[in-house]
């Protein structure tokens, strides 16, 4: 229940951020490729899953959209200043790639020494730590290569769906 909320919280606060339906849903995508990074972590760690990782998940819910919501940002400032969609994926992506690597790396090696006991070892926050590590690790660089293809697929659908359904006169 507390993943189902956190997660409904995040899409009405991004869906009231973007003012439109579609770049939130494309950005709440990126949490079930944290959910996959956190399976692997714990499969590869051979640890079994707790109700403390389903807790490392949930906080993993709010910090994995951060990534596909620079991006979408991004995307809809150069579309504002004239770029195609194309450019403006791509201008995105170049411009906030090594911001997106940086914030990814400093914040993994700051919680997975936590998750492996280097200076104390707390069994009780090493689940957490383990699915938040591991989840930001690898769940970022799944949103770093399927998120901006993505982007052109909605935009993609949207250009369809307006086609569709504009009245022809």
């Amino acid at each position: 229940q507390s993943f189902s909320f956190a997660l409904l919280g995040i899409i009405l606060i991004l869906i009231l951020l973007f003012k439109n339906l579609y770049q939130p849903l494309l950005i709440a995508m990126t949490i079930p490729l944290g959910i996959v990074a956190v399976i692997w972590a714990f499969y590869f760690h051979n640890s079994p899953f707790t109700f403390l990782a389903a807790v490392g998940i949930i906080a993993l819910c709010g910090v994995i959209v951060n990534n596909a919501i620079v991006l979408i940002d991004f995307v809809n400032n150069a579309r504002a200043e004239g770029a195609d969609r194309f450019e403006s994926v791509y201008i995105a992506a170049s411009k906030r790639i090594r911001a997106i690597f940086l914030t990814t790396i400093t914040t993994s090696v700051g919680i997975l020494p936590t998750a492996y006991g280097i200076g104390g070892l707390d069994p009780f926050v090493v689940p957490i730590a383990l699915a938040l590590g591991w989840g930001i690790f690898l769940g970022s660089i799944l949103t770093i290569i399927i998120f901006p293809p993505c982007i052109v697929v909605l935009d993609d659908m949207i250009y369809f769906m307006k086609g569709m359904f504009q009245r022809k006169e």
